[in-house]
């Protein structure tokens, strides 16, 4: 039983810091393009960001895009994503 106490402890450390990812992008595009998101609307794989928007909402973020992950790569460090979706 023990083993599998310390398997599972290590999920625990795991959501705050996805959530943390994903308040983060969620402010960032919301300072710089003015779109608010829900943490469902947002999904990591690696350090890629998935974003499930509308056709408007995308091209809006695309265009700033590269402003957007500057500034994720400011907030977040080395956590900071490599690319949207």
């Amino acid at each position: 039983m023990n083993n599998l106490e310390k398997y599972l402890a290590k999920f625990k450390v795991l959501e705050p810091a996805d959530r943390q990812q994903k308040e983060a992008v969620a402010e960032a595009i919301f300072r710089l393009a003015g779109i608010e998101l829900t943490p469902k609307q947002i999904k990591f794989t690696g350090r890629k960001v998935f974003l499930t928007l509308t056709p408007i909402e995308r091209s809006a973020v695309f265009i700033k895009k590269e402003k957007i992950l500057t500034l994720l790569r400011d907030l977040l460090d080395r956590q900071a994503p490599t690319d949207l979706f």
